[in-house]
């Protein structure tokens, strides 16, 4: 008998190297993003040119030069980099008008952990809850409602990265702006009291003898 020969079309070669080509930048997004916590003053953004100065923990920026205008939190799962992170910091410090930041801290920490099925296991079960049987051996329910054991599986920590940090600007174009806001300020508040000034009342007749 002849033998058959499978014929695969091309855009089948294509689509599984888009998937290749793609799939880090999937497994990133799924896997969280970059939480950001800023407390601190706003101001205008400096211009594009400028580079923003990245001082490390071990660095002291030059005295007299920078004035802190607020602090930032960076948190993100525990596959970012701190170059991930460092990136992302100059990037906020920008948006908020910081010509550096000073990082305080960069710490890996423990969030918990998560349990791993055997690979047979997880091919349909989605955990929702867990127990353990009259011999202390733990069971999951699956997404299907059958009991599970977790026998065999093992448990694995959970991290997240935190980078702490300071952002500055440049102490002669801080009293620059915050002179700017005062003025701007003053000004506000002066068109305000003119808007809320009562009219004068017209005065009363005066009385007549009769």
């Amino acid at each position: 008998s002849q033998s058959q020969v499978l014929f695969v079309p091309s855009h089948t070669y294509l689509f599984y190297f888009l998937w290749l080509l793609w799939l880090p930048a999937l497994l990133l997004a799924g896997a969280g993003c970059v939480d950001v916590d800023y407390v601190g003053q706003r101001f205008e953004p400096p211009p594009e040119e400028q580079e923003i100065r990245l001082f490390g923990e071990r660095e002291t920026p030059p005295p007299g030069e920078y004035q802190t205008i607020g602090h930032l939190t960076l948190t993100a799962p525990e596959n970012y980099t701190r170059i991930d992170l460092e990136d992302k910091l100059v990037d906020v410090a920008r948006e908020n008008g910081g010509d550096a930041v000073r990082i305080v801290s960069f710490e890996k920490r423990l969030l918990g952990a998560y349990y791993r099925q055997p690979r047979a296991e997880t091919a349909f079960a989605g955990n929702r809850t867990a127990t353990t049987m009259a011999d202390s051996t733990p069971i999951s329910i699956n997404s299907f409602g059958e009991e599970v054991s977790l026998e065999g599986g093992r448990y694995k920590d959970r991290y997240e990265v935190e980078l702490k940090a300071l952002l500055l600007m440049a102490k002669p174009r801080y009293l620059e702006l915050s002179e700017e806001r005062k003025e701007l300020k003053a000004e506000r508040l002066c068109r305000e009291a003119a808007e809320h000034v009562p009219e004068a009342e017209a005065p009363a007749p005066a009385a007549t003898e009769p």
